[in-house]
Formats: structure tokens, C-alpha cells, sequence
């Protein structure tokens, strides 16, 4: 019995959750995002300040660049916690949070948005 205790608090240990990407959008919303960012006023440099580097900057078909910063927190599902199964297929579910920032040609804010949307990803040999 003591074994079986052993084993299921590692896998509580191991399959936890994760997170990756920026932080520092984590807990934003869409209120706490336009009191940060004033469009025509906000410059790339304090978008760069508040938020750091981009995970991603490429340049929109007008030619203005576009910033994107992502943050994703998952937690293990049920399937994790089977020691005996969880091999063959486990799966995780969560949020994913992007932060698209457009500029304009003088290098302020043109636009931005924060979306929010489920994420969900399946491990094993049997995740097919």
C-alpha cells in the first residue's frame, strides 16, 4: 500500500501543470490591456517595456509590423494520473493567451487584441 502511495504522489509530482511563453501577459485582460496600450500614443518601445520581447514580429501586408506575445498554461487530465495507462495515451487541457500588437508607420500602437482560447494536447502511443 505504501508503494501505490509513493507511486501516486509522483505522478501528481510529474503531471502537475505547465505553463510556457510570456508571463507577464498571463493574467491580462481585456480592460487591464487597454489601460497598457493607447492607440495612436503608445510607442514600440514601451509596448517592449511593459511586455518585453515579442515572441513573434513580422510585418502586415500594409507594410506596418506586428507584434505577437503568447502565454499557455495547461493542466494534466485525469488520464495522467493512471500510472498503468499513462503511457499509452494521457492528455492535458488549458488556456492559450495571444497578444497581437499593430503598429503603425510612426511607431505607435495602430491596433492590438487579446485572445483567449482552449487549448487541449494528448501524449502517448495510442494519442493517434
Amino acid at each position: 500500500m505504501r508503494k501505490l502511495m509513493l507511486l501516486l504522489a509522483a505522478a501528481f509530482i510529474f503531471c502537475g501543470c505547465s505553463s510556457v511563453g510570456n508571463e507577464k501577459i498571463s493574467k491580462e485582460d481585456q480592460a487591464s490591456i487597454e489601460s497598457k496600450l493607447v492607440k495612436g500614443v503608445t510607442t514600440k518601445a514601451e509596448v517592449r517595456a511593459t511586455f518585453g520581447d515579442p515572441l513573434d514580429a513580422t510585418f502586415h501586408d500594409s507594410g506596418n509590423e506586428m507584434w505577437k506575445y503568447v502565454f499557455t498554461e495547461q493542466s494534466c487530465n485525469a488520464s495522467c494520473y493512471f500510472i498503468y495507462t499513462a503511457w499509452a495515451y494521457s492528455s492535458s487541457s488549458g488556456i492559450q493567451k495571444t497578444l497581437t500588437v499593430l503598429f503603425d508607420d510612426k511607431g505607435t500602437v495602430k491596433n492590438y487584441i487579446l485572445s483567449e482560447s482552449a487549448v487541449e494536447s494528448k501524449h502517448g502511443l495510442f494519442s493517434g
